[in-house]
């Protein structure tokens, strides 16, 4: 079966080249390609974009409403921080090594059996915490989750069903129904958990991501991969083949973008691990107005997306976008460190979040051009991947940093980070030219 290992030396009008790392596709598949796309734009595409979207604003609506209800369900049940930390990460660790044969099932089992499995599993961990009443029973209602993997199977279907010059578009707009989901999840969530308790929110997820599962199940194209399955060897078939992820490993310009997006998440989540913190005991904000905050991230996010972001991503390719993003998060990780008052907590959120917003769009479209076709879903598997593990390491790093520098220090350590990003971005320019 011939991949999609590219390319000529000429780029796409936003794209990843990765000179001499893809073979030709033959004639006849680039024509039948050529027809599928002409096929899911005219009749399918805006069915499926429309699907993709509501499930997304539906599946972070219920993370963001069990998020919410987790720390009232963990004081109800007497959780120690201690026994908290571990199970978040133990949640992490699992998540980790489950992404990227999650993505694997997806590239052989099609993207609506991988996005209705993605569902039920969210819908079958809420049910479980609705029920809930030990320590025991958390970390079992945990269980589930690892298979929660709907934004993963989200930028498969997505890298699938476009072309380089449209992806990031595309991929772009998943960042805005995200924080629409975020924000109505907040909203409602907290109502919900004030007013009738944590079961009630629970019970109200599990039903909405019921909701995802029937919506993805009817309305989503059983396979959207640009292939029929008879071509597809034996070995292609296995969902754990551990040699066929580690073969897009071997490929140079997606192992050095998961290092950039490692580099990106790390210096990212080590300011916010500790960032509710430091909003609660050094800006004095109480829980409404961290909540109004939270709210304006999002709102800014929402608007960066649109004002911004898609009009970049259409008109230049992915390494002046890369650049701009490094040096935006640097700058704004510098603010940080001279933090004193609480409007200076707005600046520096408006400044990351464009930043951080426009690294995800990119890099997601990045390492979907760079990766053979056929093997979309597991190369997004890897980019969770690499999201987890920061989230599994940079716990003890921000602590340690609070503890004993000062909240100055972790916009030192993070601005570090990604001025280092842009130096790599820098050097290794001529696979992304």
């Amino acid at each position: 079966m011939s991949s999609r290992k590219t390319i000529d030396t000429r780029t796409s009008t936003n794209g990843v080249g990765v000179k001499s790392q893809r073979q030709r596709l033959s004639d006849r598949e680039a024509i039948g390609n050529d027809r599928y796309r002409k096929h899911m734009r005219i009749e399918d595409r805006k069915r499926l974009m429309t699907i993709v979207h509501v499930t997304n604003v539906l599946h972070h609506m219920c993370v963001t409403m069990n998020l919410g209800a987790l720390p009232y369900l963990a004081k109800r049940l007497e959780i120690s921080n201690t026994m908290w930390g571990h199970l978040i990460t133990t949640t992490a660790l699992l998540q980790f090594l489950i992404g990227p044969l999650f993505g694997r099932f997806g590239d052989v089992c099609g993207g609506r059996l991988s996005l209705t499995l993605s569902c039920v599993a969210m819908t079958t961990t809420a049910a479980m915490l609705s029920a809930c009443n030990s320590y025991q029973g958390l970390l079992l209602s945990n269980v589930p989750k690892v298979f929660t993997q709907v934004p993963t199977a989200h930028r498969m279907v997505i890298s699938d069903v476009t072309d380089d010059a449209s992806r990031s578009v595309e991929l772009g707009t998943l960042q805005i129904s995200m924080p629409v989901g975020n924000m109505i999840g907040s909203a409602l969530g907290g109502v919900l958990t004030q007013t009738y308790g944590t079961t009630t929110t629970f019970l109200f997820t599990a039903i909405l991501s019921a909701v995802s599962a029937v919506l993805a199940w009817i309305y989503m194209p059983v396979q959207t991969k640009q292939r029929k399955d008879k071509t597809m060897s034996t070995r292609k078939r296995e969902i754990i083949n551990f040699r066929e992820i580690a073969r897009l490993l071997k490929i140079p310009a997606v192992a050095h973008l998961l290092g950039i997006k490692f580099a990106f998440i790390l210096a990212n989540v080590i300011v916010q691990n500790t960032f509710p913190i430091i909003v609660r005991d050094t800006f004095g904000m109480g829980p409404q107005e961290a909540g109004l905050f939270a709210m304006y991230k999002s709102i800014a996010a929402v608007v960066f997306q649109i004002v911004a972001i898609r009009p970049l991503t259409r008109r230049y390719k992915d390494f002046p976008l890369m650049l701009l993003s490094s040096l935006m998060l640097t700058t704004s990780y510098v603010m940080a460190t001279g933090m004193t008052e609480r409007w200076h907590l707005y600046i520096f959120a408006v400044s990351q979040s464009f930043g951080v917003n426009l690294r995800n769009t990119v890099i997601v479209a990045a390492l979907s051009k760079a990766s053979p076709r056929e093997d979309t879903g597991a190369v997004m598997g890897l980019g969770d991947m690499v999201l987890r593990l920061t989230q599994i390491v940079s716990p003890p790093i921000s602590a340690y940093i609070l503890d004993h520098v000062g909240y100055q220090f972790l916009g030192v350590t993070s601005a570090t980070i990604t001025a280092m990003v842009a130096g790599f971005i820098l050097i290794t320019k001529d696979e992304f030219s």
